[in-house]
């Protein structure tokens, strides 16, 4: 049996660095559909993924059809469409012959994928989650023939996005009607597409810290610390605040973050509104915008986890820009604990696609593109904003939204970027230390079984454990800010057989030791 012993580690590490030193970063990817760009017509691109072959997954409604249907298209490597996928490339879903819209997607680690989005029944929208075989159909198995329907005594609502955790519950962000007022929602649904009941009041967590409308639109969670951050807008009964909470998996409010569970910010004591977010080991990267003068204008917020703002990031966490009309849509964060972030900013007058690499103590990566920023459109005279983003093996990223701003006459369209390696490996160096003082066990393990890691250092702060794959790819990530000897990761559930290597960084050393699922 072939082992990875530190030493291989070591080697595999010069590789990698070597590499990455000569990689292109923030320019064009024209092995992406001959130009690095793809134009889309008739159709929205909320969300999208990258599975592990590679393959890029967008979806978002149609613009076709009399009633809105969802699109799933999927990509290959080359920027053509995956024929062997749904139809063409492409899966159309029509729930019940009414208006669909698609607003979330993710690759599952089993080759699924799952989405969320929105389906209308009449006079009620209705939340939705579904899942998809890796050809392109439904899975009957989830659910309700493939579905799974929220539709809380037949109140409007949406599925707006959703993230799953290591031992496969779902935890959707959104929103719904109570009382003829929008509150914002988290629900949990179990692996197989029914309502955890367990989970806050009948599986459902709903905010009331107002009585005007509150929405959340982005969520991410922290599988290490049991944390879910999830994020969006609070009306004031004059303007909107950005809204941000904090719960853990069983739908309660964690009241060490601001004392209460949640924050609302106005920016200069203007509208606001959290779009999207990101959870680090040590901080919560908001992204979104705020108005001033009837003009967008972008926010980052680095936000800790007591809910005060970040002094060691940008200026006191905030990032804001005053002069040129911008916003950020979108986040994701790379192994390195950078992020990417996407928007749009105004250039004569039109909006167009903006991606910002940004390190995580709040400075542009000035080594990508033009000083951290690419900017770039796809069509000439239309206003353009970046919706989504996923990362790309490991040297690219691919983002994409809407070209023709317009309820009748919106596209899409998609671009890739080469990027500077983020191989996990090239971030560790030669700091790696005797594996012997980390334990894994079992060792081997078996398929869907969790995994145990022990250490001999007790009483450690800020461990971050990442688990990679043998050909070098980040497979997941995790954080606990308190390490007291033991710890259990059901991510090994998740994860097909093969080899691995455990990462484990803390205040005294980063530690490797290799382990096999079988």
């Amino acid at each position: 049996m072939k082992t990875f012993t530190v030493k291989n580690l070591c080697l595999f590490l010069l590789s990698i660095s070597f590499c990455a030193i000569h990689a292109q970063n923030g320019v064009l990817d024209t092995s992406f559909n001959g130009t690095g760009v793809i134009d889309a017509a008739y159709e929205t691109a909320n969300s999208m993924t990258t599975d592990k072959n590679n393959k890029v997954l967008v979806i978002g409604h149609d613009r076709q059809s009399a009633t809105k249907h969802i699109f799933v298209n999927r990509y290959a490597s080359d920027g053509s469409p995956d024929k062997s996928f749904g139809n063409n490339g492409q899966l159309q879903l029509d729930v019940n012959s009414d208006y669909d819209y698609g607003r979330c997607i993710k690759a599952l680690n089993n080759g699924q994928y799952l989405i969320s989005g929105q389906n209308s029944a009449g006079p009620y929208f209705r939340a939705i989650l579904a899942r998809i075989n890796q050809n392109g159909t439904l899975d009957s198995s989830f659910g309700v023939n493939g579905f799974c329907i929220i539709n809380p005594n037949q109140q409007n609502c949406d599925a707006w996005s959703f993230e799953v955790s290591g031992s496969g519950s779902i935890y959707v962000s959104g929103y719904r009607s109570v009382n003829s007022v929008m509150k914002a929602v988290l629900w949990k649904v179990k692996p197989k597409g029914f309502i955890d009941s367990s989970f806050g009041t009948n599986g459902e967590k709903t905010m009331n810290t107002t009585s005007y409308a509150e929405r959340f639109y982005g969520i991410d969670m922290n599988n290490g610390s049991n944390t879910i951050v999830a994020v969006g807008i609070s009306y004031n009964g004059a303007y909107n605040e950005g809204f941000i909470t904090m719960i853990d998996t069983n739908g309660k409010l964690q009241t060490g973050f601001n004392s209460v569970g949640y924050k609302k910010v106005a920016h200069n004591s203007q509208e606001t509104r959290y779009n999207d977010v990101s959870l680090s080991n040590s901080q919560i990267i908001v992204v979104g915008h705020y108005v001033s003068t009837g003009q967008n204008y972008l926010l980052v917020n680095s936000i800790l986890p007591n809910g005060a703002f970040n002094p060691g990031f940008a200026s006191g966490g905030i990032i804001a820009e005053t002069s040129t009309v911008s916003m950020f849509t979108c986040i994701i964060k790379d192994c390195k604990e950078n992020f990417f972030l996407g928007g749009a900013v105004a250039v004569n007058s039109k909006l167009q696609f903006r991606v910002l690499r940004l390190k995580s103590n709040g400075l542009a990566d000035s080594g990508f593109a033009s000083n951290g920023y690419y900017s770039g459109r796809i069509k000439t005279d239309n206003d353009e904003t970046v919706e989504a983003m996923t990362l790309y093996t490991d040297s690219g990223i691919v983002f994409g939204g809407r070209t023709d701003i317009g309820a009748s006459t919106t596209t899409s369209g998609l671009m890739r970027l080469k990027t500077r390696s983020c191989k996990q490996f090239s971030s560790i160096h030669t700091s790696v230390l005797n594996p012997l003082r980390l334990r894994i066990y079992p060792n081997p393990v078996k398929s869907s079984m969790p995994l145990s890691v022990k250490m001999n250092d007790k009483d450690l702060n800020q461990v971050v454990l990442k688990i990679i794959s043998s050909d070098g790819q980040l497979q997941f990530i995790s954080g606990t800010d308190n390490y007291t000897g033991t710890m259990t990761l059901l991510e090994g559930m998740h994860l097909p057989c093969g080899f691995y290597n455990l990462i484990v960084e803390t205040s005294s050393g980063v530690y490797s030791e290799a382990f096999v699922i079988e």
